[in-house]
């Protein structure tokens, strides 16, 4: 007997991940009895973050960034507040009804417009909030906002000890609630919104002539002894670039060229125009600008001229105002009377897609507390499942995404209406919605249209089609219990995000890396996945899998022998 106690002990080396000391409990052990040998699997990360503090959705802030205190005394909040002036939202929507109204869910006197689609669920797989979903959309522009009900993970005043968080019967109930109508006895500790806007227009030549420009002398004089070949009269419009420009856009112009502005004793000049400005000149388009330089507008084709500004041989815009249609022409108060031309190229960069988030009352807000750790900062917090990158300089976030649904990790109400068969039809539209922002653009993979692909069998834009548990992806074959138990519930979500990695497709990329980010206490990066990931009961087979990995923190336990009861 003892013999074969020694070999098993041995035959089960690896096959489990242990707990820290002190954290392995009997309910977060899964035994497996074999024969005499009891074995106790358990899994459970190091210490998140190497013990960091802050730790979740810390990502994307970079390294030694102060991101969670008193949003009055914490001067990283400056950050947050640069991305929202970059994107107005103080000015386009500072309240959440301003956001609904700009995205057309209602009209300005608060009345339904456009409901869109709508979905109750309680996200069980990451924040463990009951959530009130609202998407619509308007030709290419997407616009979601998410409210969160249930308990406060960090309720105003307190540290780290709301232990009623989270409770998925409190949050379905206030679900409940909301859905039926009752909204005076269930209001949102917090409402995360998004829009996905147009994608940037691809970057165009455009030729502005001498002739261009709005004027009021259609018959300017032509008084030089000069050659006036290749003249055009006045066109009396600014040149139409074709380009849409959205609030935040950033436009780099180049040009080149040379025209003549019709004096008789000077020669033709660059984009960058005359040596001196027009200052004190009414009749010149803008009067800060140098004499026939190269300038520019934004606003609606057939609309009132607005405001220029002046563009040169060499410039970068950032459009702070309304969204508009982009006009150039050049500074001239009598355009028609010379000859010549420029030659403008435009290259647009747009974020994309935008992050706002909104306290109880309502009102932006430049962070917001979705874990026990405190308030963060917008947009940081989001991208750490969202994706992309956030750039401190431009005070942009870029190649960040909408996530798909993925139905089988939400749990939902059992009231009629409210059951996920229920609401099957409205998760197809919001997951082909996602696919139509065409998210993650730079992973040529496209996990994300996978994984909606997956979920719908390719029919997510077939009406009436439901959603099925996706299968197991070829690349992972021979794998299928560690993808559905442990890729699918832990990772998937937020990794199809990713600009560079892609699990989905290269289970050998998962099987390098993911060892040392879950050993490290680096993944899963929320709190509730990794508490959840901590405390699993592992199933054999995947046990076996990620013994097989390249987990540094895999050992075997200490198996309780059992022994054989008397008389058998």
């Amino acid at each position: 007997m003892k013999i074969i106690e020694k070999i098993l002990r041995r035959l089960i080396v690896g096959l489990v991940i242990c707990l820290p000391t002190g954290a392995m409990t009997a309910e977060t052990q899964r035994q497996i009895q074999f024969g005499n040998v009891l074995v106790i699997e358990s899994l459970n990360p190091n210490t998140p973050c190497n013990g960091a503090y802050p730790c979740w959705l810390t990502k994307k802030f970079g390294i030694g960034s102060v991101i969670v205190a008193d949003p009055q005394v914490n001067a990283e909040v400056a950050e947050a507040t640069q991305y929202y002036l970059k994107i107005q939202a103080f000015r386009d929507t500072p309240t959440l009804n301003a956001f609904r109204t700009k995205n057309q869910f209602i009209f300005t006197d608060g009345s339904p417009r456009n409901a869109g689609i709508t979905a109750f669920y309680f996200n069980n797989g990451d924040l463990q909030f009951g959530r009130e979903m609202h998407c619509n959309e308007q030709g290419e522009r997407r616009a979601c906002y998410v409210s969160n009900y249930g308990p406060q993970p960090f309720p105003p005043g307190t540290l780290d000890n709301n232990t009623t968080y989270p409770n998925v019967d409190q949050s379905l109930a206030e679900l409940e609630a909301v859905a039926a109508g009752g909204t005076a006895t269930a209001h949102p500790f917090a409402t995360v919104a998004m829009e996905s806007l147009p994608p940037a227009p691809v970057p165009k030549m455009v030729v502005v002539r001498e002739g261009d420009g709005v004027t009021s002398d259609l018959n300017p004089p032509k008084d030089c002894a000069a050659n006036y070949s290749g003249n055009i009269p006045p066109t009396n419009s600014d040149v139409d670039t074709g380009l849409d420009l959205e609030t935040g856009d950033t436009v780099v112009f180049s040009a080149t060229g040379a025209l003549w502005a019709g004096y008789c004793f000077h020669g033709a000049n660059s984009p960058d125009g005359m040596a001196w400005t027009v200052e004190g000149q009414p009749d010149y388009p803008l009067e800060t600008a140098h004499e026939d330089a190269l300038i520019g507008r934004v606003g609606q084709p057939g609309g009132p001229v607005g405001t220029y500004f002046e563009i040169g041989s060499q410039f970068t815009y950032q459009h702070a105002g309304k969204p508009g249609r982009l006009f150039l022409r050049t500074n001239d108060n009598k355009p028609g009377n010379g000859n010549g031309q420029f030659f403008v190229t435009i290259q647009v960069k747009r974020q994309q897609v935008r992050y706002y988030v909104y306290d109880i009352q309502g009102n932006l807000s430049k962070t917001a507390a979705l874990d026990r750790e405190g308030p963060k900062l917008v947009p940081q917090m989001c991208m750490a499942c969202h994706g992309g990158e956030y750039s401190t300089q431009t005070h942009e976030a870029t190649g960040t995404s909408f996530l798909p649904f993925d139905v089988f990790t939400f749990l939902y109400s059992e009231k009629p209406g409210l059951r996920l068969n229920d609401q099957q039809e409205n998760f197809r539209r919001l997951n082909l919605l996602v696919k139509n922002t065409n998210p993650n653009p730079e992973n040529q993979n496209q996990p994300i249209h996978r994984l909606i692909d997956d979920l719908y069998n390719s029919q997510v834009s077939v009406a009436n089609t439901k959603a099925v548990p996706p299968k197991t992806p070829p690349s992972w074959a021979g794998h299928d219990v560690l993808y559905q138990s442990f890729y699918a519930r832990y990772c998937r979500t937020c990794h199809s995000a990713s600009s560079s990695q892609d699990f989905y497709s290269n289970f050998d990329l998962f099987r390098v890396g993911a060892g040392g980010d879950v050993c490290g206490g680096i993944m899963p990066h929320a709190q509730i996945p990794y508490t959840a990931l901590a405390g699993t009961k592992l199933d054999f087979v995947e046990a076996q899998d990620l013994t097989a990995l390249t987990f540094h923190c895999l050992v075997s336990s200490i198996p309780t022998i059992i022994r054989p009861s008397p008389g058998r």
